[in-house]
């Protein structure tokens, strides 16, 4: 399948890496090299869901699984830009490695291809990894393409699963990060088929059914535009599933468990609502977050639960925990097994509200990138604009800090809080202190951050230039 080779370079020097040791060119290795096989396609099904475009389609969802079956892991190096900047990015390379783990990085071939930003997974994928099409078979027998497809399908890589024995026990690559993503050997990058993207188009619902009654196919094909080094081994990289449609549902495929988050992003705090269907009719479903494993011992408790009607359905209210910036995973199971996954995006949050006696204004920041640092600007009514100083938050990307009055000089301020590695922003209008008890900023909701409290030295005047405060919890 592959029409071109990517030229291998080695690196000449030794260069210290965050993920690996680049060989010099005395010592390296042979490089190992990742072979990715497509798995035929899961858990399908048809649905009528509103797009981009503000209309209902029919899909056809599945799920997809990309697993790495050769001696080299996959790991690809960039630099995404942030998500203000969706679409950008710096150049992608491939580490290759002379040991399954560990090792030494010993080429880096140039893919031409991006790490971007999602908008609708709110992290970050490499651009162009799979690609979907939909066929129908002929009177003849043959199956041939139909004119649905779904677009080539940027993918953030993972160890979702483990699939074969050789290669690490635990997951190495466990987070859609905009420099390092990658498949280890033996482990597989798995996309639940409820999750945004996990479809063919079949086109706006209409009074047709979504596909007439015939037999049918989806393919699933890995790397389409062939930029990824696998040493010449491609013939894998395409699966298909065959299923038949009658009375415009798919036949001997029961539907899979799926529940769909409204809305599918918000602030620490937020109460969102998920929608499911497919589960066992009268069993418990309960709700993990960011839990790859539910059954694991010591496991937290579910953040919701609810038990499912005699349709299989269920609605669960949650409120999304104190958790950093970025797309988290609900992991939805019932007491019979039946599991889904969803995407749900932690967005920035800031609040600030007047502290009594005169000692300031409290600010509270949720939902930044874990331990970034988050620069503090006021924009005052006249319209000028002045930094206000700097904070880290904690590894949950939340702080609480105190602003003595003589930074606010009694007025009623805007205040912008900006992300300096995740990118993310939030805004809010601070009111002029109050010589009161604490009192809530009219229109703003505060973030949920509990147990914080501001910290010792917190209320000090700030030095020339704006102040930094380094406060985690």
């Amino acid at each position: 399948m592959r029409r071109w080779a990517v030229a291998m370079a080695v690196i000449a020097g030794v260069t210290l890496l965050p993920w690996g040791r680049v060989g010099s060119g005395q010592d390296a290795g042979t490089p190992l090299y990742p072979d990715l096989e497509a798995r035929p396609p899961s858990d399908l099904y048809l649905a009528t869901e509103i797009l981009a475009d503000g209309r209902p389609h029919h899909l056809l969802r599945f799920e997809t699984t990309a697993a790495n079956v050769g001696e080299g892991r996959l790991e690809m190096v960039g630099d995404a830009a942030a998500p203000t900047e969706p679409g950008v990015a710096d150049p992608v390379h491939q580490n290759l490695y002379d040991a399954p783990s560990g090792g030494d990085v010993v080429a880096t071939p140039l893919l031409n291809a991006d790490i971007v930003y999602h908008p609708t997974h709110f992290h970050f994928h490499l651009a162009e990894f799979a690609a979907y099409r939909l066929l129908r078979r002929e009177a003849t027998g043959e199956l041939r393409p139909t004119d649905h497809a779904g677009a080539k399908t940027s993918s953030c890589l993972l160890d979702s699963d483990r699939v074969d024995d050789g290669g690490p026990e635990s997951a190495q690559y466990e987070e859609c990060e905009r420099d390092r993503q990658g498949i280890s050997v033996g482990w597989a990058d798995v996309y639940d088929a409820s999750l945004p993207d996990q479809w063919v188009d079949l086109g706006v619902a209409g009074a047709d059914a979504p596909l007439p009654d015939g037999e049918y196919a989806v393919e699933f094909r890995v790397d389409p535009a062939d930029r990824i080094a696998e040493d010449g081994r491609e013939d894998n990289n395409l699966a298909t599933t065959s299923f038949v449609v009658r009375d415009g549902r798919i036949a001997d495929h029961p539907e899979p468990p799926r529940c769909a988050p409204q809305p599918a992003s918000g602030r620490v705090g937020d109460a969102l609502r998920l929608d499911c269907a497919g589960f066992a009719p009268g069993k418990r479903v309960s709700v993990h977050w960011d839990q790859r494993d539910v059954y694991e011992r010591n496991a937290p408790d579910p953040i919701a639960e609810e038990t499912a009607n005699r349709a299989g359905e269920a609605t669960l209210d949650v409120t999304v925990p104190e958790s950093p910036f970025g797309g988290h995973n609900l992991v939805v199971v019932d007491e019979a097994s039946g599991s889904t996954v969803s995407i749900v995006g932690v967005v920035p949050g800031l609040s600030a509200a007047p502290v009594g006696r005169g000692l300031g204004m409290e600010i509270v920041l949720s939902g930044f990138g874990a331990g970034e640092t988050v620069a503090l600007t006021w924009a005052r009514a006249d319209g000028t604009v002045a930094g206000a100083g700097q904070v880290d938050v904690s590894a949950l990307g939340s702080a609480r800090i105190t602003v003595p009055n003589r930074s606010l000089s009694g007025e009623t301020l805007d205040v912008r809080a900006s992300g300096q590695r995740s990118g993310g922003t939030a805004m809010t209008t601070a009111g002029a202190p109050l010589a009161a008890s604490p009192a809530a900023t009219p229109g703003v909701s505060p973030a949920a951050t509990p147990g914080a409290s501001p910290p010792a030295g917190a209320h000090a005047s700030p030095p020339t230039g704006g102040w930094r405060l380094t406060h985690r919890r």
